[in-house]
Protein backbone atom coordinates (compact mmCIF):
# COMPACT_ATOMS: atom_id res chain seq x y z
CA UNK A 1 0.00 0.00 0.00
CA UNK A 2 2.81 2.42 0.88
CA UNK A 3 4.43 1.67 -2.47
CA UNK A 4 1.25 2.64 -4.30
CA UNK A 5 0.90 5.71 -2.11
CA UNK A 6 4.44 6.84 -2.93
CA UNK A 7 3.86 6.16 -6.61
CA UNK A 8 0.75 8.34 -6.64
CA UNK A 9 2.43 11.18 -4.75
CA UNK A 10 5.41 10.94 -7.08
CA UNK A 11 3.17 11.11 -10.13
CA UNK A 12 1.33 14.17 -8.84
CA UNK A 13 4.48 16.02 -7.84
CA UNK A 14 6.80 14.72 -10.50
CA UNK A 15 6.97 17.82 -12.68
CA UNK A 16 6.24 21.53 -12.29
CA UNK A 17 6.00 24.37 -14.77
CA UNK A 18 6.91 27.78 -13.35
CA UNK A 19 5.62 31.07 -14.65
CA UNK A 20 8.02 34.00 -14.42
CA UNK A 21 6.48 34.94 -11.07
CA UNK A 22 6.89 31.37 -9.84
CA UNK A 23 10.52 31.46 -10.91
CA UNK A 24 11.10 34.62 -8.86
CA UNK A 25 9.44 33.04 -5.82
CA UNK A 26 11.30 29.74 -6.08
CA UNK A 27 13.46 30.62 -3.09
CA UNK A 28 10.36 30.59 -0.86
CA UNK A 29 9.76 26.96 -1.77
CA UNK A 30 13.22 25.47 -1.38
CA UNK A 31 14.76 23.96 1.75
CA UNK A 32 11.57 24.09 3.84
CA UNK A 33 9.25 21.35 5.06
CA UNK A 34 5.81 21.37 3.42
CA UNK A 35 2.63 19.40 4.04
CA UNK A 36 -0.69 19.09 2.23
CA UNK A 37 -3.71 20.98 3.54
CA UNK A 38 -6.69 19.06 4.86
CA UNK A 39 -8.68 19.65 1.66
CA UNK A 40 -5.83 18.53 -0.60
CA UNK A 41 -5.24 15.46 1.57
CA UNK A 42 -8.91 14.58 1.21
CA UNK A 43 -8.65 14.71 -2.57
CA UNK A 44 -5.41 12.72 -2.63
CA UNK A 45 -6.78 10.00 -0.36
CA UNK A 46 -9.71 9.43 -2.71
CA UNK A 47 -7.39 9.43 -5.73
CA UNK A 48 -5.06 6.90 -4.13
CA UNK A 49 -8.00 4.73 -3.09
CA UNK A 50 -9.27 4.63 -6.68
CA UNK A 51 -5.76 3.76 -7.87
CA UNK A 52 -5.61 0.92 -5.36
CA UNK A 53 -8.96 -0.38 -6.60
CA UNK A 54 -7.99 -0.27 -10.25
CA UNK A 55 -4.64 -1.98 -9.67
CA UNK A 56 -5.97 -4.79 -7.43
CA UNK A 57 -7.33 -8.20 -8.31
CA UNK A 58 -10.98 -9.04 -7.67
CA UNK A 59 -10.35 -10.47 -4.20
CA UNK A 60 -8.44 -7.40 -3.03
CA UNK A 61 -11.00 -5.09 -4.62
CA UNK A 62 -13.74 -6.75 -2.60
CA UNK A 63 -11.76 -6.25 0.59
CA UNK A 64 -11.02 -2.61 -0.27
CA UNK A 65 -14.69 -1.90 -0.97
CA UNK A 66 -15.72 -3.56 2.29
CA UNK A 67 -13.19 -1.51 4.28
CA UNK A 68 -13.69 1.78 2.43
CA UNK A 69 -14.80 3.70 5.53
CA UNK A 70 -11.60 2.66 7.32
CA UNK A 71 -9.29 2.92 4.31
CA UNK A 72 -10.06 6.50 3.27
CA UNK A 73 -9.29 8.03 6.70
CA UNK A 74 -6.10 5.97 6.84
CA UNK A 75 -4.96 7.25 3.45
CA UNK A 76 -5.89 10.81 4.40
CA UNK A 77 -3.76 10.45 7.54
CA UNK A 78 -0.85 9.29 5.37
CA UNK A 79 -1.25 12.40 3.21
CA UNK A 80 -1.56 14.75 6.17
CA UNK A 81 1.47 13.23 7.89
CA UNK A 82 3.68 13.25 4.80
CA UNK A 83 6.29 15.99 4.52
CA UNK A 84 8.15 17.27 1.49
CA UNK A 85 11.43 19.13 1.16
CA UNK A 86 12.24 20.72 -2.21
CA UNK A 87 15.91 21.32 -3.00
CA UNK A 88 17.62 22.45 -6.18
CA UNK A 89 18.37 18.94 -7.37
CA UNK A 90 15.98 16.72 -5.36
CA UNK A 91 12.58 16.33 -3.74
CA UNK A 92 12.45 14.28 -0.53
CA UNK A 93 9.19 12.72 0.63
CA UNK A 94 8.89 11.83 4.31
CA UNK A 95 6.21 9.23 5.05
CA UNK A 96 5.65 7.70 8.48
CA UNK A 97 8.48 5.18 8.70
CA UNK A 98 9.77 5.76 5.18
CA UNK A 99 11.84 8.35 3.31
CA UNK A 100 12.07 8.59 -0.49
CA UNK A 101 14.39 10.99 -2.31
CA UNK A 102 14.02 11.68 -6.01
CA UNK A 103 16.41 13.53 -8.26
CA UNK A 104 15.06 16.61 -9.99
CA UNK A 105 16.33 19.06 -12.56
CA UNK A 106 15.36 22.62 -13.41
CA UNK A 107 14.96 23.54 -17.07
CA UNK A 108 14.98 27.37 -17.22
CA UNK A 109 14.33 27.45 -20.97
CA UNK A 110 10.87 25.99 -20.39
CA UNK A 111 10.42 26.86 -16.70
CA UNK A 112 10.07 23.27 -15.51
CA UNK A 113 11.30 21.23 -12.62
CA UNK A 114 11.24 17.53 -13.42
CA UNK A 115 11.67 14.79 -10.84
CA UNK A 116 13.38 11.59 -12.02
CA UNK A 117 14.27 13.48 -15.23
CA UNK A 118 15.60 10.33 -16.95
CA UNK A 119 12.33 8.44 -16.47
CA UNK A 120 9.91 9.58 -19.15
CA UNK A 121 7.08 7.57 -17.55
CA UNK A 122 6.95 9.97 -14.62
CA UNK A 123 7.01 13.24 -16.54
CA UNK A 124 3.76 14.97 -15.67
CA UNK A 125 3.54 18.74 -15.78
CA UNK A 126 1.70 20.64 -13.07
CA UNK A 127 1.42 24.41 -13.27
CA UNK A 128 2.33 26.43 -10.21
CA UNK A 129 -0.44 28.85 -9.21
CA UNK A 130 1.43 30.68 -6.46
CA UNK A 131 4.24 30.35 -3.93
CA UNK A 132 4.34 32.41 -0.76
CA UNK A 133 5.69 32.30 2.76
CA UNK A 134 2.64 30.38 3.96
CA UNK A 135 1.36 28.49 0.92
CA UNK A 136 2.34 26.62 -2.22
CA UNK A 137 -0.44 25.91 -4.76
CA UNK A 138 -0.37 24.17 -8.12
CA UNK A 139 -2.71 22.59 -10.66
CA UNK A 140 -2.40 18.92 -11.43
CA UNK A 141 -2.82 17.53 -14.93
CA UNK A 142 -6.40 16.77 -13.88
CA UNK A 143 -6.86 20.54 -13.37
CA UNK A 144 -7.27 20.04 -9.64
CA UNK A 145 -5.78 22.67 -7.36
CA UNK A 146 -3.61 21.26 -4.58
CA UNK A 147 -2.16 23.35 -1.80
CA UNK A 148 0.67 22.84 0.66
CA UNK A 149 1.48 24.80 3.79
CA UNK A 150 4.65 24.93 5.88
CA UNK A 151 4.89 21.89 8.14
CA UNK A 152 3.91 22.41 11.76
CA UNK A 153 7.17 22.55 13.67
CA UNK A 154 8.14 21.80 17.23
CA UNK A 155 8.74 24.70 19.61
CA UNK A 156 11.92 24.85 21.67
CA UNK A 157 10.80 23.45 25.04
CA UNK A 158 13.02 25.91 26.94
CA UNK A 159 10.34 28.50 26.18
CA UNK A 160 8.28 26.73 28.88
CA UNK A 161 11.01 26.33 31.47
CA UNK A 162 8.99 24.93 34.38
CA UNK A 163 7.49 22.10 32.33
CA UNK A 164 10.03 21.79 29.51
CA UNK A 165 10.73 18.10 30.25
CA UNK A 166 7.09 17.14 30.72
CA UNK A 167 5.77 17.54 27.15
CA UNK A 168 6.50 18.54 23.56
CA UNK A 169 5.12 21.76 22.11
CA UNK A 170 3.87 22.88 18.67
CA UNK A 171 2.22 25.93 17.16
CA UNK A 172 2.04 29.45 18.56
CA UNK A 173 3.93 29.80 21.88
CA UNK A 174 2.10 33.01 22.79
CA UNK A 175 -1.43 31.78 21.97
CA UNK A 176 -4.23 32.43 24.44
CA UNK A 177 -5.69 28.97 23.82
CA UNK A 178 -3.75 25.82 24.68
CA UNK A 179 -4.68 22.32 23.50
CA UNK A 180 -3.27 19.81 26.00
CA UNK A 181 -3.22 16.24 24.69
CA UNK A 182 -2.81 13.04 26.68
CA UNK A 183 -2.29 10.39 24.05
CA UNK A 184 -3.79 6.98 23.43
CA UNK A 185 -2.16 3.58 23.60
CA UNK A 186 -0.67 3.11 26.06
CA UNK A 187 2.63 2.97 24.17
CA UNK A 188 6.23 3.63 25.16
CA UNK A 189 6.85 6.65 22.92
CA UNK A 190 5.13 9.92 22.16
CA UNK A 191 3.23 9.76 18.88
CA UNK A 192 4.33 13.15 17.61
CA UNK A 193 3.45 12.74 13.92
CA UNK A 194 0.02 11.39 14.87
CA UNK A 195 -0.56 14.34 17.22
CA UNK A 196 0.37 16.81 14.48
CA UNK A 197 -2.04 14.98 12.18
CA UNK A 198 -4.84 15.40 14.75
CA UNK A 199 -4.11 19.12 14.88
CA UNK A 200 -4.20 19.46 11.12
CA UNK A 201 -7.30 17.26 10.82
CA UNK A 202 -9.13 19.52 13.23
CA UNK A 203 -8.51 22.63 11.16
CA UNK A 204 -7.41 24.53 14.27
CA UNK A 205 -5.28 27.62 13.76
CA UNK A 206 -3.02 29.81 15.86
CA UNK A 207 -3.18 27.76 19.06
CA UNK A 208 -0.46 26.21 21.19
CA UNK A 209 -0.51 22.40 21.13
CA UNK A 210 1.02 20.38 23.96
CA UNK A 211 1.56 16.62 23.91
CA UNK A 212 2.15 15.52 27.50
CA UNK A 213 4.47 12.68 28.44
CA UNK A 214 3.08 9.69 30.30
CA UNK A 215 5.23 7.60 32.61
CA UNK A 216 5.94 4.98 29.93
CA UNK A 217 6.90 7.59 27.32
CA UNK A 218 9.08 9.49 29.74
CA UNK A 219 10.91 6.43 31.08
CA UNK A 220 10.38 3.68 28.47
CA UNK A 221 13.32 1.65 29.80
CA UNK A 222 11.23 0.76 32.87
CA UNK A 223 8.79 -1.18 30.69
CA UNK A 224 10.87 -2.93 28.02
CA UNK A 225 12.88 -5.62 29.79
CA UNK A 226 11.14 -6.36 33.08
CA UNK A 227 7.48 -7.18 33.60
CA UNK A 228 5.65 -4.91 35.98
CA UNK A 229 2.94 -5.94 38.41
CA UNK A 230 -0.61 -4.66 38.23
CA UNK A 231 -0.19 -2.55 41.43
CA UNK A 232 2.91 -1.01 39.85
CA UNK A 233 0.88 -0.19 36.74
CA UNK A 234 -1.72 1.60 38.88
CA UNK A 235 1.06 3.65 40.48
CA UNK A 236 2.65 4.52 37.14
CA UNK A 237 -0.73 5.75 35.86
CA UNK A 238 -1.14 7.88 38.98
CA UNK A 239 2.19 9.57 38.20
CA UNK A 240 1.12 10.14 34.58
CA UNK A 241 -2.08 11.87 35.70
CA UNK A 242 -0.10 14.03 38.15
CA UNK A 243 2.19 15.11 35.26
CA UNK A 244 -0.85 15.99 33.14
CA UNK A 245 -2.23 18.04 36.03
CA UNK A 246 1.07 19.92 36.41
CA UNK A 247 1.12 20.92 32.74
CA UNK A 248 -2.49 22.13 32.80
CA UNK A 249 -1.94 24.13 36.01
CA UNK A 250 1.13 25.76 34.47
CA UNK A 251 -0.88 27.24 31.60
CA UNK A 252 -3.93 28.10 33.72
CA UNK A 253 -1.68 30.07 36.06
CA UNK A 254 -0.78 32.22 33.04
CA UNK A 255 -4.42 33.00 32.36
CA UNK A 256 -4.65 30.75 29.29
CA UNK A 257 -7.72 28.88 28.11
CA UNK A 258 -6.90 25.20 28.34
CA UNK A 259 -8.71 22.47 26.43
CA UNK A 260 -7.86 18.88 27.32
CA UNK A 261 -7.92 16.25 24.58
CA UNK A 262 -8.03 12.60 25.66
CA UNK A 263 -8.41 9.87 23.05
CA UNK A 264 -8.60 6.11 23.79
CA UNK A 265 -6.19 5.50 26.70
CA UNK A 266 -6.07 9.28 26.92
CA UNK A 267 -9.82 9.20 27.59
CA UNK A 268 -9.18 7.15 30.73
CA UNK A 269 -6.37 9.53 31.68
CA UNK A 270 -8.75 12.48 31.35
CA UNK A 271 -11.45 10.75 33.39
CA UNK A 272 -8.93 10.11 36.18
CA UNK A 273 -7.84 13.75 35.95
CA UNK A 274 -11.46 14.81 36.45
CA UNK A 275 -11.92 12.39 39.35
CA UNK A 276 -8.79 13.61 41.15
CA UNK A 277 -8.83 17.35 40.42
CA UNK A 278 -12.39 18.24 39.44
CA UNK A 279 -13.92 19.69 36.30
CA UNK A 280 -12.89 23.31 36.96
CA UNK A 281 -9.22 22.56 36.31
CA UNK A 282 -9.54 23.23 32.54
CA UNK A 283 -11.97 25.10 30.31
CA UNK A 284 -13.20 22.10 28.31
CA UNK A 285 -12.55 18.38 27.95
CA UNK A 286 -12.81 16.42 24.70
CA UNK A 287 -13.01 12.74 25.59
CA UNK A 288 -13.13 10.27 22.72
CA UNK A 289 -13.58 6.48 22.57
CA UNK A 290 -13.25 5.76 26.28
CA UNK A 291 -15.47 3.99 28.80
CA UNK A 292 -16.72 4.86 32.27
CA UNK A 293 -17.25 1.27 33.36
CA UNK A 294 -15.51 -0.97 30.85
CA UNK A 295 -16.49 -4.65 31.00
CA UNK A 296 -14.81 -6.48 33.90
CA UNK A 297 -13.75 -9.33 31.63
CA UNK A 298 -11.77 -6.87 29.55
CA UNK A 299 -9.91 -4.98 32.27
CA UNK A 300 -9.16 -8.14 34.24
CA UNK A 301 -7.58 -9.72 31.16
CA UNK A 302 -5.52 -6.59 30.58
CA UNK A 303 -4.41 -6.57 34.22
CA UNK A 304 -2.85 -9.99 33.54
CA UNK A 305 -0.96 -8.67 30.51
CA UNK A 306 -3.41 -9.99 27.94
CA UNK A 307 -5.17 -8.17 25.11
CA UNK A 308 -8.71 -8.26 23.82
CA UNK A 309 -11.31 -6.85 21.48
CA UNK A 310 -15.07 -6.45 21.16
CA UNK A 311 -16.75 -8.39 18.37
CA UNK A 312 -20.02 -6.63 17.57
CA UNK A 313 -23.10 -8.46 16.37
CA UNK A 314 -26.62 -7.43 15.40
CA UNK A 315 -28.99 -5.61 17.77
CA UNK A 316 -26.17 -4.20 19.86
CA UNK A 317 -24.95 -7.61 21.02
CA UNK A 318 -21.24 -8.40 21.24
CA UNK A 319 -18.72 -10.82 22.65
CA UNK A 320 -15.21 -10.25 23.95
CA UNK A 321 -12.23 -12.12 22.53
CA UNK A 322 -9.13 -12.38 24.72
CA UNK A 323 -5.63 -13.31 23.57
CA UNK A 324 -2.26 -13.82 25.26
CA UNK A 325 0.76 -11.64 24.50
CA UNK A 326 4.36 -12.87 24.41
CA UNK A 327 6.16 -9.55 24.36
CA UNK A 328 7.02 -8.05 27.77
CA UNK A 329 6.43 -4.47 26.58
CA UNK A 330 2.99 -5.37 25.21
CA UNK A 331 2.04 -7.07 28.48
CA UNK A 332 3.16 -4.03 30.45
CA UNK A 333 1.17 -1.68 28.23
CA UNK A 334 -1.93 -3.80 28.79
CA UNK A 335 -1.43 -3.57 32.54
CA UNK A 336 -1.16 0.21 32.30
CA UNK A 337 -4.47 0.25 30.39
CA UNK A 338 -6.07 -1.81 33.15
CA UNK A 339 -4.50 0.46 35.77
CA UNK A 340 -7.14 3.02 34.82
CA UNK A 341 -9.72 0.78 33.16
CA UNK A 342 -10.40 -1.11 36.39
CA UNK A 343 -11.91 1.98 38.01
CA UNK A 344 -15.69 2.34 37.98
CA UNK A 345 -15.95 5.94 36.88
CA UNK A 346 -19.71 6.15 37.32
CA UNK A 347 -18.93 5.84 41.01
CA UNK A 348 -15.60 7.67 40.99
CA UNK A 349 -17.02 10.74 39.21
CA UNK A 350 -20.25 10.77 41.22
CA UNK A 351 -19.06 13.70 43.36
CA UNK A 352 -18.87 15.93 40.25
CA UNK A 353 -22.40 17.14 39.69
CA UNK A 354 -21.64 19.33 36.65
CA UNK A 355 -19.83 17.87 33.61
CA UNK A 356 -21.02 20.53 31.16
CA UNK A 357 -17.43 21.19 30.12
CA UNK A 358 -17.14 17.62 28.85
CA UNK A 359 -17.84 16.45 25.32
CA UNK A 360 -17.80 12.64 25.09
CA UNK A 361 -17.61 10.95 21.68
CA UNK A 362 -18.00 7.19 21.22
CA UNK A 363 -18.53 4.69 18.42
CA UNK A 364 -21.38 2.21 18.36
CA UNK A 365 -19.09 -0.42 16.80
CA UNK A 366 -15.92 0.30 18.76
CA UNK A 367 -13.82 -2.86 18.69
CA UNK A 368 -11.25 -1.73 21.25
CA UNK A 369 -13.24 -0.39 24.20
CA UNK A 370 -16.82 -1.18 23.20
CA UNK A 371 -19.76 1.20 23.10
CA UNK A 372 -21.06 3.18 26.05
CA UNK A 373 -23.87 1.43 27.89
CA UNK A 374 -27.20 3.10 28.59
CA UNK A 375 -26.10 3.58 32.21
CA UNK A 376 -22.89 5.33 31.12
CA UNK A 377 -24.72 7.65 28.70
CA UNK A 378 -27.38 8.43 31.32
CA UNK A 379 -24.73 9.28 33.92
CA UNK A 380 -23.00 11.73 31.57
CA UNK A 381 -26.18 13.36 30.32
CA UNK A 382 -27.59 13.79 33.83
CA UNK A 383 -24.51 15.88 34.58
CA UNK A 384 -24.95 17.92 31.37
CA UNK A 385 -22.05 16.42 29.44
CA UNK A 386 -22.46 16.49 25.66
CA UNK A 387 -22.56 12.87 24.46
CA UNK A 388 -22.12 12.17 20.74
CA UNK A 389 -22.66 8.66 19.36
CA UNK A 390 -21.13 7.86 15.98
CA UNK A 391 -23.36 5.48 14.04
CA UNK A 392 -21.37 2.47 12.81
CA UNK A 393 -18.36 4.17 14.41
CA UNK A 394 -15.38 1.92 14.95
CA UNK A 395 -12.57 3.02 17.26
CA UNK A 396 -10.72 4.93 14.53
CA UNK A 397 -13.68 6.27 12.59
CA UNK A 398 -15.25 7.63 15.79
CA UNK A 399 -11.99 9.43 16.50
CA UNK A 400 -11.92 10.91 12.99
CA UNK A 401 -15.45 12.25 13.38
CA UNK A 402 -14.82 13.48 16.92
CA UNK A 403 -11.81 15.51 15.87
CA UNK A 404 -14.12 17.66 13.76
CA UNK A 405 -15.46 19.10 17.01
CA UNK A 406 -12.14 20.79 17.62
CA UNK A 407 -12.85 23.15 14.73
CA UNK A 408 -15.15 25.00 17.11
CA UNK A 409 -12.03 26.29 18.87
CA UNK A 410 -11.52 28.65 15.95
CA UNK A 411 -14.49 30.65 17.19
CA UNK A 412 -12.54 33.47 18.85
CA UNK A 413 -15.71 35.41 19.61
CA UNK A 414 -16.67 33.14 22.52
CA UNK A 415 -17.55 35.19 25.59
CA UNK A 416 -17.79 32.28 28.00
CA UNK A 417 -15.84 29.10 28.56
CA UNK A 418 -18.67 26.94 27.21
CA UNK A 419 -19.63 28.91 24.08
CA UNK A 420 -17.94 26.24 21.97
CA UNK A 421 -20.65 23.79 23.00
CA UNK A 422 -23.28 25.81 21.14
CA UNK A 423 -21.08 26.93 18.26
CA UNK A 424 -22.01 26.42 14.63
CA UNK A 425 -19.31 23.75 14.21
CA UNK A 426 -20.74 21.78 17.09
CA UNK A 427 -24.32 22.04 15.81
CA UNK A 428 -23.23 20.96 12.33
CA UNK A 429 -21.36 18.01 13.80
CA UNK A 430 -24.52 16.77 15.54
CA UNK A 431 -26.20 16.55 12.15
CA UNK A 432 -23.62 14.04 10.81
Amino acid sequence: MKRTFLFMIGMILSCFSFSQKGNNDLGLLLNREWQYTYKSSQYLSEKIYKELLSSSNRKKQKKLLKNREEMLPFLKEMCLMSKFIYEKDSITTYLPGQVVKKACKYFPERDEIVTSPNDSLERRISKIISIGNNHFSFLTQDSVRLTMVPALTKIDSSYFDEIKTQAVFYGNPTAETVIVNTQGGPVSELFEDEFVSVIRNSGMKNQLYVNVHQEQTKLPENFRDQEISFPQAVDFDRKSVARLHKVIEYFKSQGKKVYVLGISFGAFMTQELLAEYGSDLADAYYIMVGRLNIDSKMWKAFSEGKNGMFLHRAKGEYKIRIKNQKNILDRNMSKLAAGLGHYRYIKKLDHIRDLSKVCYVYGLKDEQVGRLTEAEVEFLEERRAKVVAIEKGTHNSAINEGIKLLKSLNNEKSNTDNDWLSSRSYREFLQL
